[in-house]
């Protein structure tokens, strides 16, 4: 802008805007100066509704929500467009000099600089709206749930992987370590690929991505035995991080939405709208994760035979890890249970799964009933359970109801 301002542009708007260009040094110093002071004041208020904003999240929700409220990128824009402004205003604050007779102050300049902080409070608007709108629950769940339903379609829509086993054979296979523990994150499947065919080896991935690993655990196993350079190879193909965060894995979004529904559950929250809201799009995720096809190799070509193969989680696991902590939470609590019940339920009626599929689904509605027998006393309760269980057509899983006044 300075350059510019060498060519005379503000001589020129002058002539003809004379009414918006600033002609005298003071009058454009004490602008600059109120411009850098208020847009300062702007962006540490913006700062702080961030860190309460993430504070309210990690207190009430749970703390893996956080990278995703970090990489807002509505919010950088409007912070780095706060310390655009900023920097703006003093460099051109610092160019002006004192008033002389042949002196003509960069007015155009200054101008631009009332813009950009006219521009800043319409960004602080929009910045208070969109936080608001962002830290409420209900979005966070909205996103969560949308975010991880595409990573399952993408997943869905990948011709490179398939359901193939290794060929049956007398071969003895190798193990190969990893170079230290941490979390599974991802596997360059392309770059292993093609070591394996260049070298004819198969390799056998023991964990399923996203698990956490041991340095000296078998994670991967090889048949033939390569050399020591192609070994390296194969290990560096293998993304290990301290850190549980890794992106594109919808089980990820899962295990989010179930810490989500376990601290809605706690005592310090009691938020059991949240709870029921949080399983209502954890039953849509968990059918799309049984219903998804067991990807067990990796082979972009067809018409060869696979020599890359992949250990997915099973059913039984995922469903484990999600009910069975959340029973322990809500056993006690009625509404829970009985939502619960609805979602296995509807996977037993409404989806064709496989039978060892619908046996651990089965497992879950066992357990889930046997907690319930435990824990909820109330005659009117249990039998809000048993006509629910009717309606589905599980009266084996019925509970017994005790004499009581109210029946």
């Amino acid at each position: 802008m300075l350059v510019a301002e060498s060519f005379g542009i503000s001589q020129f708007i002058t002539d003809h805007f004379s009414f918006i260009v600033i002609d005298n040094s003071d009058t454009a110093r004490g602008i600059l100066t109120t411009l850098i002071a208020g847009v300062m004041s702007l962006m540490v208020f913006s700062f702080s509704m961030v860190m309460i904003v993430l504070n309210q999240a990690a207190n009430n929700f749970t703390q893996r929500l956080l990278p995703e409220l970090i990489s807002n990128r509505q919010h950088q824009i409007v912070l780095g467009f706060y310390l655009g402004t900023i920097l703006y205003s003093i460099l051109i604050m610092i160019n002006i000099l004192p008033d002389t007779g042949n002196y003509d102050v960069p007015g155009t300049a200054v101008l631009i600089a009332i813009v950009l902080g006219i521009l800043s409070l319409i960004f602080f608007i929009y910045f208070i709206n969109t936080i608001s709108t962002n830290i409420q629950i209900s979005n966070i769940l909205y996103k969560l749930y949308k975010n991880t339903k595409a990573q399952y379609s993408k997943q869905e829509k990948a011709d490179d992987f398939a359901n193939e086993l290794p060929a049956s054979s007398n071969a003895k296979w190798k193990s190969l370590n990893i170079k230290k523990s941490g979390y599974l994150q991802s596997v360059d499947f392309e770059s292993l690929n093609a070591i394996a065919r260049e070298h004819q080896i198969r390799v056998y991935i023991n964990v399923p991505v996203g698990l956490f690993v041991h340095r000296h655990s078998p994670v991967i196993q090889v048949h033939p035995m390569p050399a020591d350079e192609v070994r390296d190879k194969i290990v560096n193909t293998f993304t290990v991080s301290e850190q549980e965060w890794f992106d594109g894995q919808p089980l990820n979004g899962i295990k989010q939405m179930t810490e989500v529904i376990l601290k809605a559950m706690s005592p310090g929250i009691n938020d059991p709208g949240t709870a029921l809201n949080a399983i209502d799009y954890l039953s849509d995720l968990l059918a799309l994760e049984i219903e998804k096809k067991p990807f067990t190799s990796y082979n972009p070509d067809s018409e060869k035979s696979p020599l890359v193969f992949i250990t997915p989680i099973p059913v039984s696991q995922v469903l484990h890890i999600t009910l069975g902590a959340i029973r322990q939470y809500a056993k006690h609590d009625i509404v829970i249970t009985l939502r619960l019940i609805k979602m296995l339920a509807s996977f037993l009626q409404h989806y064709d799964f496989r039978e060892s599929k619908k046996n651990d689904i089965e497992g879950q509605l066992h357990s889930l009933m046997f907690d319930a027998d435990e824990n909820i006393k109330n005659p009117l309760d249990r039998k809000a359970i048993n006509e629910l269980l009717n309606q589905y057509e599980l009266a084996t899983y019925k509970i017994g109801i005790e004499k009581s006044n109210l029946f």
